[in-house]
C-alpha cells in the first residue's frame, strides 16, 4: 500500500475501514498528507463508538480522525446520535461527513413450522463476554419449574475465560433443574448458524447485552421468522 500511494504512476486510491479504530486513524493521516488518496471512509459500530465499552471509559482521537475523513458511516441512529452528543459536534463541516449506513443480511424468509413437542427452545448468539450478560439467561432459567426449556448458545469467549464463569454459574444454578437442557455450540461459521435456523425450530431468540451496535445476529433470526427478546440498547430498538 505504501508503495502504491507514493508511486507517481499509481491510480487514484480509495481507502476504507470497517471499524473506526487505528486503521481509520491511519487513513485519516494518509488522506491529509497524500493527494493520491481520493477518498478516506470509515464505518463506526459500537465498540469503536461508545465510551462505556472501554475500561477507561474513553476512546481517543475520534475527532482528529474525523477531520481528515470524507465520510464516517454509522450502523445505527443510536450510534450516530451518541457520537455527535458525546463529542459535542456543532461544526457543520464535520456534521456533513456523518451519515447512517445500516447493516443488513441476505434475505432468508424461511419459516420453521411449530414444534410438535412442548419444549420451549431458546437461542442466543454472541461472543461470551461480560457485556453480553449470559448470566442473566442462566438466572432466568433457574426460576422456571413447569416448562421444558432447551437453551442453545452459539459463540465462544475468544479465549477470555468467561466461558468458564458461565459454565460455573450453570452448574451452581441449574444442576438440579431436570427441565432445563443447555447446549453450548461454541464458535460457529455463519453458514452453519443459518443452516441451524433452517433445520431447527426456535421458540425465541434472546439478546440481553448491556450495549450493542446493531446486531446482525438479531436480523438473521428475524429473517427466519423467529421472535426476538432484546434489551433497549444501541441499535436494537
Amino acid at each position: 500500500m505504501q508503495k502504491l500511494i507514493h508511486s507517481k504512476s499509481a491510480p487514484i486510491v480509495f481507502l476504507y475501514s470497517y471499524w473506526m479504530f487505528e486503521n481509520s486513524y491511519a487513513i485519516s493521516r494518509l488522506r491529509k498528507n497524500n493527494g493520491r488518496i481520493k477518498k478516506g471512509i470509515s464505518r463506526a459500530h459500537s465498540l469503536d463508538v461508545y465510551f462505556e465499552r472501554e475500561k477507561t471509559n474513553y476512546l481517543p482521537l475520534k475527532i482528529s480522525t474525523l477531520r481528515n475523513l470524507d465520510l464516517l458511516s454509522f450502523v445505527s441512529q443510536n450510534s450516530y446520535d451518541y457520537f455527535i452528543r458525546q463529542h459535542k459536534i456543532e461544526d457543520t463541516n464535520l456534521l456533513k461527513k456523518l451519515n447512517i449506513g445500516r447493516l443488513g443480511i441476505h434475505q432468508n424468509f424461511f419459516y420453521q413450522k411449530s414444534s410438535s413437542d412442548k419444549v420451549f427452545r431458546l437461542v442466543s448468539n454472541s461472543w461470551i463476554q461480560p457485556i453480553k450478560r449470559l448470566n442473566l439467561i442462566v438466572d432466568s432459567l433457574a426460576i422456571i419449574d413447569e416448562l421444558e426449556v432447551e437453551w442453545t448458545h452459539i459463540g465462544d469467549d475468544e479465549n477470555s475465560g468467561h466461558m468458564n464463569e458461565i459454565k460455573k454459574r450453570v452448574e451452581e444454578k441449574l444442576k438440579n433443574k431436570t427441565n432445563i437442557k443447555i447446549n453450548f455450540k461454541g464458535k460457529t461459521k455463519n453458514e452453519d448458524v443459518l443452516e441451524f435456523y433452517r433445520t431447527h425450530f426456535v421458540s425465541i431468540f434472546i439478546n440481553v447485552s448491556s450495549t450493542e451496535g446493531i446486531p446482525v445476529s438479531i436480523m438473521e433470526a428475524l429473517s427466519f421468522g423467529i421472535p426476538i427478546i432484546g434489551t433497549n440498547v444501541g441499535g436494537v430498538p
